[in-house]
């Protein structure tokens, strides 16, 4: 990608990137109009490949910067900082709304990304993805607060659990087209309260 793009303002670069944000989640990546997401960033679509030399590069660029964000929310919330397996829930949930707010496209981007057909976007994801999870699972095994849990469950059976409540939650809300930073915040604060009596260590939710 051309640097240039860096040298932009932050606002005028948040929304380049919502826009193609939006038209990825909208569309399947062969069918998303680079002149779509130039309208929507209220740039002409000349401009667009300027800083992006094609939609490929775009597309990947996006990716990382999706990973970016979640990662940089994450370390402002001081989600890996929390001596509770419960807090860090609380923490990322925050992280995760704080997210949506500003790029409200950018959960359905993901979501859409994960699971596009097309080979030259999809082996972009999927091998950056994977590489991603494992680095992400190997730092939590080191610094997950192993004494949060009742006796006898292992927390990162406990964790992969809700990963995947986590991650049927957001799908089927992605699909609804109901993925809203109030409702997501409301509705992972009562499950995480529901998490706590069932799993967490006795005494600690009374």
């Amino acid at each position: 990608m051309n640097e240039k793009f860096y040298q932009l303002a932050q606002e005028k670069q948040r929304k380049i990137i919502n826009a193609g944000y939006k038209v990825f989640a909208q569309n399947p990546y062969e069918k998303a109009p680079m002149l779509q997401i130039a309208e929507a960033a209220d740039i002409s679509k000349s401009l667009l490949f300027y800083y992006f030399r094609n939609k490929l590069e775009l597309y990947s660029y996006l990716w990382t910067c999706s990973v970016k964000t979640i990662e940089q929310a994450m370390k402002a919330y001081h989600v890996m900082e929390a001596d509770d397996l419960f807090e860090m829930l609380r923490r990322g949930l925050e992280a995760k709304c704080w997210v949506m707010e500003r790029y409200p496209y950018l959960w359905d981007f993901s979501m859409n990304a994960y699971y596009e057909g097309t080979p030259e976007a999809r082996n972009v994801i999927r091998s950056d993805f994977s590489k991603r999870a494992e680095a992400c699972m190997e730092k939590l095994r080191g610094c997950l607060p192993k004494d949060s849990l009742k006796s006898g469950l292992e927390i990162e059976t406990v964790y992969q659990e809700i990963l995947w409540t986590v991650d049927g939650y957001m799908h089927n809300h992605y699909l609804s087209g109901q993925l809203e930073p109030e409702r997501v915040r409301k509705d992972f604060r009562n499950r995480i309260q529901l998490w706590e009596a069932v799993y967490g260590k006795e005494g600690d939710h009374d």
